[in-house]
């Protein structure tokens, strides 16, 4: 095996790595938003009483 068939064996792992970790910070985010949209204005204004 020559260097360059390496590199591109080994490539494919790692790229799968890194889209894997893009996916899952970016599903975190999401869910973040969906949370503070989920929450209605008069429950917004009981917490800001309490």
């Amino acid at each position: 095996m020559t260097w360059l068939q390496i590199l591109l064996f080994l490539a494919c792992p790692l790229m799968m790595l890194f889209c894997m970790k893009d996916m899952f910070s970016g599903h975190k985010d999401k869910n973040t938003k969906t949370d503070q949209q989920l929450t209605s204005p008069k429950e917004l204004q009981t917490l800001q009483k309490k």
